[in-house]
């Protein structure tokens, strides 16, 4: 899957580009995630538990920076995950 997005912040472009390149910063905005490990600059490991009526995820995963530029003040992140609860629930 493939998700491409595009926003506006109301904050100065640096500010909110420094924000951006932290990911306990950004995992702070994301509801139901939690950083488990930093992994240098450029990788985190985490986990997100979400819940949607009878819903549930428990999932582990990974984010990798793949390419960043201060320049244009743009970033292409990976991320790889599995649902723990899938499995035999």
């Amino acid at each position: 899957m493939r998700i491409t997005t595009e926003f506006q912040l109301a904050f100065p472009v640096e500010q909110s580009w420094a924000f951006l390149q932290d990911f306990t910063s950004v995992t702070s905005c994301v509801p139901g995630a939690h950083l488990t490990e930093l992994v240098g600059d450029l990788e985190a490991r985490g986990e997100l538990r979400l819940k949607l009526w009878v819903v549930s995820l428990h999932a582990r995963g990974v984010v990798r920076v793949v390419q960043h530029d201060p320049a244009t003040h743009q970033v292409l992140l990976r991320a790889e995950g599995a649902d723990d609860t899938a499995a035999g629930h």
